[in-house]
């Protein structure tokens, strides 16, 4: 008999809220935080909107705020994040479905483009398997760039492959909320679009 398995995406479907903004935020202060955003904004909008590849966009402005910091200080504040602000920008519906998988002896995996620094501390905590996109540390500092590809789009379904035989699971669901979980929703048998936002 096969098992189960659940795939969710984390921002905006698990989360009310776009987490790497939260992040910035949290980790910069709100003052700069809108300095950087205004700065990077050309930039944000010519490769995300224009160019379809946020990927780019967001490397840049992880780099400018980040690079040379320490690995320590950087996942102190991801553990900090993943406890204190987190909890407030959740979906329950989310977290129930989450749970009752769980309890089904479902298989679940949040695969999501934001980064590891927060999202490891918080799917440990609940229990979940995590596959993200992972900042690159060099002697104990971030270099500015990311360890593997960005986990969105097509990227999603590679890193689900390459973690599982989906030939062994079913039924599959997916739960997406943006245009970077369509490959991942089709690779399903049970696909949800924004299933948890009412």
């Amino acid at each position: 008999m096969s098992r189960s398995l659940a795939l969710f995406d984390f921002d905006g479907t698990i989360t009310s809220r776009d987490t790497l903004l939260e992040f910035i935020k949290f980790a910069s202060g709100k003052a700069r935080f809108y300095r950087v955003m205004t700065l990077f904004a050309p930039l944000i909008i010519y490769y995300k909107w224009i160019k379809k590849d946020g990927e780019i966009a967001k490397q840049k402005v992880l780099s400018h705020l980040f690079e040379g910091k320490s690995e320590n200080e950087l996942k102190q504040l991801g553990q900090d994040f993943a406890d204190t602000v987190i909890p407030g920008i959740l979906y329950q519906k989310a977290m129930e479905a989450i749970e009752k998988c769980k309890q089904a002896s479902t298989r679940v995996v949040v695969i999501s483009a934001s980064l590891d620094i927060w999202l490891a501390p918080w799917a440990q905590a609940n229990g979940v398997e995590l596959v993200c996109t992972q900042m690159e540390f060099n002697e104990g500092k971030f270099t500015g760039r990311f360890a593997t590809a960005n986990c969105n789009g097509i990227e999603k379904v590679n890193r689900i492959k390459a973690l599982l035989s989906t030939e062994d699971y079913h039924p599959i669901y997916a739960y997406g909320n943006s245009s970077g979980d369509k490959e991942m929703l089709a690779l399903a048998s049970h696909g949800y679009f924004r299933h948890f936002e009412n």
